[in-house]
C-alpha cells in the first residue's frame, strides 16, 4: 500500500507529533507564538481577500467572520482555528482519500478529526481541558497597539505633525523607494513609498506616474528622490501610525525641477 500527502503534510507531521509525544500541547512558548503568528497571517489574508472581493463586486454587507469555522459538519469552538491536511492511499485498484482536521487553540490541539472517503474514522481526538482562545490573545495585542498608537498621535500633534487617519487628503513628499510588487491581478504592479511630514505612506504607483516615465523615456524607479503630490485616501498603519498606506491616488504630479534635471541628464 502506498500513502502520500496531497496538501498539508508538514503541518500534519508537526501537529500529530504533539498529540503522540506531548499530550497535544505546544512544547514551548516559542512554538505557541509561531502557530499564533501563522494563524494571525491566515486570518488577515482572509479579511483582505474578503475586502477585495466586496470592493470589486460593490458589496456593502458586513465582512464574514473569519473565526466562524466549521469542518465535517462540526462547528469548531469560537476563537480556535482549523489546520487541514489531505492524503491518499493506493492498494491495488483501491484508492482512498483521507482528510485530517486539527483544531488549535493558544496552548495546543483541542481536537483532531479524520475522514476516509468522506466517512468518519473510528479514532478521533478531543483534549480534556479548557480552551484558550487565540482570538482573545490577538484582540488584546491589537488593543494594546491601538493604545500606543493613540499616545504617539498625541505626541506628534504636540509637535505640530498631523497624520491623516483613514481620510482622503492631498499628499506631498519625497519618493524614497519604488519597487516591483506583483499582485494576483497585476504581475507588473509597482509600489512606491513617499516620505511626508512626519510619516511614510506606501501604495500602488498611479497609472499617470507610468505615463510620465514613458513620456520621458524613463522608468518609475528612476524617480527616487523626486518630490510628488497627489490626492489619496491615507489608511492608518496597524502597528505604527507613522507607517501608512494610500489607495486610489489621483491628481498625481512630479516636481518640475526634478523633471528638468532628468531631461538634462538624458541629454548627456
Amino acid at each position: 500500500m502506498s500513502f502520500s500527502f496531497i496538501s498539508g503534510g508538514d503541518e500534519y507531521m508537526n501537529l500529530q507529533g504533539l498529540i503522540n509525544k506531548n499530550k497535544a500541547m505546544f512544547k514551548s512558548e516559542k512554538q505557541a507564538k509561531f502557530w499564533i503568528s501563522r494563524i494571525k497571517r491566515d486570518i488577515n489574508l482572509k479579511i483582505k481577500n474578503a475586502e477585495s472581493h466586496q470592493e470589486r463586486q460593490f458589496i456593502k454587507d458586513p465582512l464574514p467572520d473569519p473565526w466562524n469555522i466549521s469542518v465535517f459538519g462540526k462547528q469548531i469552538p469560537y476563537g480556535t482555528y482549523l489546520i487541514q491536511a489531505n492524503a491518499s492511499t493506493h492498494f491495488g485498484k483501491q484508492y482512498n482519500q483521507i482528510q485530517y482536521a486539527f483544531v488549535i487553540d493558544a496552548q495546543g490541539i483541542v481536537a483532531k478529526y479524520k475522514r476516509v472517503n468522506g466517512k468518519p474514522a473510528m479514532k478521533e481526538f478531543t483534549a480534556d481541558r479548557e480552551i484558550v482562545s487565540i482570538k482573545d490573545i490577538l484582540d488584546a495585542a491589537f488593543a494594546e497597539r491601538v493604545r500606543l498608537n493613540q499616545l504617539k498621535i498625541q505626541e506628534l500633534a504636540e509637535q505640530g505633525i498631523i497624520i491623516p487617519q483613514d481620510e482622503r487628503v492631498e499628499v506631498e513628499g519625497e519618493i524614497i523607494d519604488v519597487k516591483l510588487s506583483p499582485s494576483v491581478y497585476d504581475r507588473k504592479r509597482y509600489e512606491m513609498t513617499v516620505e511626508c511630514n512626519g510619516f511614510l505612506t506606501t501604495g500602488t504607483v498611479p497609472k499617470k506616474f507610468h505615463k510620465i516615465a514613458e513620456d520621458h523615456q524613463m522608468t518609475v524607479t528612476d524617480f527616487i528622490g523626486a518630490t510628488v503630490t497627489f490626492v489619496g485616501k491615507i489608511h492608518a498603519g496597524t502597528y505604527d501610525v507613522t507607517f501608512t498606506y494610500f489607495s486610489r491616488p489621483s491628481k498625481f504630479k512630479i516636481d518640475d525641477d526634478f523633471l528638468a534635471m532628468a531631461i538634462l541628464g538624458k541629454a548627456f
